[in-house]
């Protein structure tokens, strides 16, 4: 057919191979005619069909990246529109979230690791993640429900630091802290130096950023009070014990050991920690009446049932005793409870409520980011979910969601009694 109809084929290019062999005897039969022909005359030549053939050969992957992850989004990256920064301890591993303060204090922009982009539904990573849902948290270590390098590296939002995430920005009225809109999308934010490299990064200073805290932090007192006095939520602040680890082992026969506990305290909750609280329920309020209003039947939600009074009474005593934390909140598909009042979330008093704010540990908030993404860009195509038991993935991940914070009372216990029994025989308080 190419001998007899050569011009079908003339904007077409062959991608071929000779063996050794027939290499050898193709160009002896051909002799000095076919040089020539192998030479195309350089008004014929196609670059774009060539890089095509080359990028074909070689598997290379040139496929535009999707509208929706970069190109719809925006650049949270110009210093002189956004101060970007994040508030976390030294000691973390995963950080994910920024924040940003622009338009004089009016708007704030919560920014969260954009894991949904990696994490592709049907891979084997999306598998194991589902099937773990959540990170798990121990004493010494930790077990997490993504590869190490995702979450600490690719995903993570580290200083200095190009990063994707999925942003939700609030113009908000500085005096009432009424909202006066809400924008939801993906984009890429930087934040400056580490505090033990730099302080910040031009042409933000010291003071620059820290008036953005505190014009933050002023929000976030308003809207606290506002939540409880107004709202009537309830406020639960159970103690929790923290524990200071001794250097992990790097050589001998104990190399790659978890670090021994060396001392405990309890752990003191900052004003820095609870302006971040603040605007990451606002993220997963916002979050969830955007998906109710758009997925009235697949929006994943999370609720918390009003306690049983009997119930509590009849359990009170061995749970007390016992250390057993009492989990009422759970995840569920809006289309498994049509009645509202069953979406409420009984601790905070608010009528919705999902996980959007830490992908990186939990497999809800994947689910939430992409069932977002969908919404704010139609042209996505269908989420996976659709395609899942919606009532059994929502009971799987409220199984394992109890199950990583049914471990904490025993190991805590056998911790201090390490702990104490290490420092009775030093001599030593085991407070510290």
């Amino acid at each position: 057919m190419f001998a007899s109809r050569p011009g079908d084929f003339e904007r077409t290019l062959f991608v071929a191979e000779l063996a050794n062999d027939l290499a050898s005897r193709v160009s002896d039969a051909a002799g000095s005619n076919l040089s020539p022909a192998w030479q195309p005359a350089a008004a014929r030549i196609d670059l774009e069909l060539e890089t095509r053939v080359i990028l074909e050969h070689h598997s290379i992957d040139a496929e535009r990246f999707r509208t929706g992850h970069i190109g719809r989004g925006r650049d949270f990256r110009d210093p002189s529109r956004y101060c970007v920064f994040t508030v976390d301890p030294e000691t973390a591993r995963d950080l994910r979230r920024r924040c940003t303060l622009s338009g004089a204090g009016r708007r704030v922009g919560v920014h969260i690791a954009d894991v949904s982009h990696y994490v592709r539904p049907g891979s084997k990573v999306d598998a194991v993640a589902r099937a773990r849902a959540t990170t798990t948290y121990l004493v010494q270590r930790a077990y997490p429900m993504l590869p190490r390098r995702l979450c600490e590296q690719l995903c993570s939002l580290n200083p200095r630091e190009d990063k994707l995430a999925f942003s939700v920005v609030w113009r908000i009225d500085p005096n009432s802290c009424e909202l006066k809109s809400t924008w939801f999308g993906k984009g890429r934010s930087h934040v400056g130096p580490a505090p033990r490299s730099a302080p910040v990064e031009a042409p933000h200073t010291v003071q620059s950023v820290a008036d953005s805290v505190r014009a933050m932090h002023s929000l976030a007192v308003k809207l606290r009070r506002q939540r409880f006095t107004r709202d009537g939520a309830l406020r639960i602040d159970q103690p929790r014990l923290t524990f200071r680890l001794a250097e992990a082992p790097t050589d001998g026969a104990d190399a790659g050991a978890s670090a021994p506990p060396i001392a405990f305290s309890v752990y003191e909750l900052k004003d820095s920690n609870r302006m971040i609280e603040e605007f990451m329920l606002l993220a997963n309020c916002s979050v969830a009446h955007k998906l109710r209003d758009s997925q009235p039947d697949l929006a994943f939600l999370r609720r918390h049932m009003p306690p049983s009074e009997r119930a509590l009474q009849a359990l009170k005593k061995t749970s007390s005793a016992l250390g057993v934390q009492l989990d009422l909140a759970k995840y569920f598909c809006i289309g498994s409870a049509k009645h509202p009042e069953l979406w409420r979330h009984y601790a905070l008093n608010v009528p919705l409520y999902t996980h959007f704010t830490s992908p990186i540990r939990r497999y809800a908030d994947v689910v939430v980011h992409r069932q977002l993404l969908r919404r704010v860009w139609a042209a996505t195509p269908a989420s996976s979910w659709t395609r899942l038991r919606p009532a059994s993935v929502c009971m799987h991940f409220n199984g394992c969601h109890s199950a990583s914070h049914q471990p904490d009372a025993v190991p805590t216990m056998s911790t201090i009694e390490v702990v104490v029994s290490s420092c009775l025989s030093k001599d030593t308080t085991p407070c510290g």
